[in-house]
């Protein structure tokens, strides 16, 4: 997981800028770290997640504790969630990419106006962009994660009855 956020971040950090001319990117790093939260245990998702923090850092210019309050908010609300409801599909991860999306960045605002000094931007149009790109580009990012976890981790797919 820890090389696929970091091809993911690199692709978004320094490819797209080059072929779109600076348009908003989706935010792929995002997408792994929901699949983390929905496909792993609890604590071991928190644990990775805390890690692929200081992954994600070295690709931004957000501070880390920032990270860290809304990952940790993240993937504890999507677990609450996933104990709620949940169906293994690429149309459930799809919706919940989408609203992983909004939330995350409704988050980072609020938190970033409560914890720094000088705190983001609201910037509705690039915000807005990126959660559709994001939405786009979850299901081919669900595939990917998906047969990586077939290659690595056949019988956690098995026993949470993953499918395509």
């Amino acid at each position: 997981m820890a090389l696929i956020l970091t091809v993911c971040c690199g692709f978004q950090s320094s490819f797209w800028f080059q072929v779109t001319d600076g348009a908003p990117c989706p935010q792929l790093w995002l997408l792994v770290l929901l699949y983390i939260s929905l496909y792993r245990p609890y604590f071991a998702a928190m644990g990775l997640i805390y890690f692929l923090a200081f992954i994600l850092k070295s690709f931004s210019t957000v501070p880390l504790g920032l990270l860290w309050s809304c990952f940790f908010i993240l993937g504890s609300l999507s677990y609450f969630v996933k104990s709620r409801f949940f169906w293994s599909s690429t149309r459930y991860f799809i919706i919940a990419s989408t609203v992983f999306s909004i939330t995350f960045n409704i988050l980072f605002y609020t938190l970033s106006h409560l914890l720094e000094e000088n705190p983001a931007s609201l910037s509705l149009f690039t915000r807005f962009n990126e959660i559709i790109l994001t939405t786009l580009f979850s299901a081919p990012v669900y595939w990917l994660l998906i047969f990586v976890d077939r290659l690595t981790l056949p019988e956690v797919m098995e026993i949470q009855g993953v499918t395509d």
